[in-house]
């Protein structure tokens, strides 16, 4: 693991992708133990959840840093500032990925609040843990597509994650050439152990440090 240099809460950017570090939850606790059976770092098998960060305004309409997760009661906007949780934060090199990727998330979120059609999917976080199933691109753009169109898109948190990157990555590619990886998308099912791995291996994303309040 990366050395862990504890950040401020001026250090993060919207855009920034936030990993949980084992929390109290039940769905935390059963994808810690699920985890540790199946990977080699236990410091891997620590990181239990994840999520999007961006800036929204609050009630007062003062702007603040919002955690958009997938949860077991569907997709949650969940600020910052009330959270104690420890978190690993990475960040993608190019600030239009990093702006593309809070777009996204927010989108996604302010979708939600109009529709109320996300859940939690616990088959999928299980599937993923266990690699039963391979993803594939489809999957990802399915999700989205059931999200603005107002259908039920289940999602575990990983998956929302990679769902709003490849959304990212297939826009700049439209238009070009992506500056994320291809090869960052060869799973789209990534538990979030998977996820720490595949981002601190791609030349994509930079670790950034620890978060705690």
């Amino acid at each position: 693991m990366q050395a862990q240099h504890l950040l401020n809460i001026e250090d993060l950017q919207a855009g920034d992708i936030m990993l949980k570090v084992k929390g109290k939850s039940t769905i935390n606790k059963i994808i810690n133990v699920a985890q540790a059976l199946t990977r080699l770092s236990t410091e891997d098998a620590n990181i239990v959840h994840a999520g999007l960060l961006i800036r929204d305004q609050d009630q007062q309409g003062f702007e603040e840093f919002y955690v958009v997760e997938a949860q077991s009661g569907g997709l949650a906007k969940n600020r910052l500032l009330q959270d104690t949780t420890k978190y690993f934060v990475f960040r993608a090199n190019n600030e239009d990925v990093r702006n593309g990727i809070a777009t996204a998330a927010k989108l996604v979120s302010d979708l939600q609040g109009q529709n109320q059609n996300v859940s939690y999917s616990i088959k999928g976080a299980i599937s993923s843990l266990f690699k039963r199933i391979q993803g594939n691109h489809q999957v990802a753009n399915n999700l989205l597509d059931n999200i603005i169109d107002g259908q039920p898109a289940p999602m575990y948190c990983s998956q929302f994650v990679m769902s709003c990157l490849l959304f990212v990555h297939e826009t700049f590619r439209e238009n070009g050439v992506s500056p994320i990886n291809q090869n960052f998308f060869n799973d789209i099912n990534k538990n979030p152990a998977q996820l720490i791995q595949d981002l601190r291996e791609s030349p994509s994303f930079n670790f950034v440090g620890l978060f705690q309040l």
